[in-house]
């Protein structure tokens, strides 16, 4: 009975958390109205600075996202299923994985402590969001990998 509570459990948090990753990560400009003046004044950067993998977890983890992605035919490409990455785990070297328990456990601090202001800032101010999304290469994609 325990192994299906947790598969529904775990099931549910990642559909609660798609409303959330769309207006984290939106796949578009955002259109309609202007965001309030007062989203001028906030510090958009640091949500978009995640901890990343280095060294070896770092090429291992690269290798994967283009495995992942090498049949995209779409630009930009979508960002792979959250099932998708919980399998770099079997693919990744056995000698990684220490290092990559590492990054997941500094990710998920980072996330936990960041997340409500990142919420926050993403449905208030959806057009400063999306203009700090953009200037930093990568920053979605690491966000994206922080909060999977």
């Amino acid at each position: 009975m325990r192994p299906s509570i947790l598969v529904l459990g775990a099931a549910a948090s990642v559909l609660a958390l798609e409303p959330l990753i769309e207006a984290i990560l939106p796949s578009t400009s955002p259109t309609g109205t202007y965001d309030y003046w007062t989203c001028a004044h906030s510090t958009y950067s640091v949500y978009f600075d995640p901890p990343k993998p280095t060294g070896t977890l770092l090429s291992a983890f690269m290798s994967y996202n283009n495995e992942l992605l090498s049949d995209c035919t779409e630009r930009p490409c979508r960002y792979p299923e959250s099932a998708e990455w919980c399998a770099f785990t079997r693919a990744a070297p056995s000698s990684v994985l220490p290092a990559w328990s590492s990054y997941a456990s500094n990710a998920s601090m980072w996330w936990q402590s960041h997340s409500s202001a990142e919420v926050k800032l993403a449905v208030n101010c959806p057009h400063y969001w999306w203009m700090a999304s953009m200037e930093r290469l990568g920053a979605n994609s690491w966000l994206n990998q922080t909060i999977i």
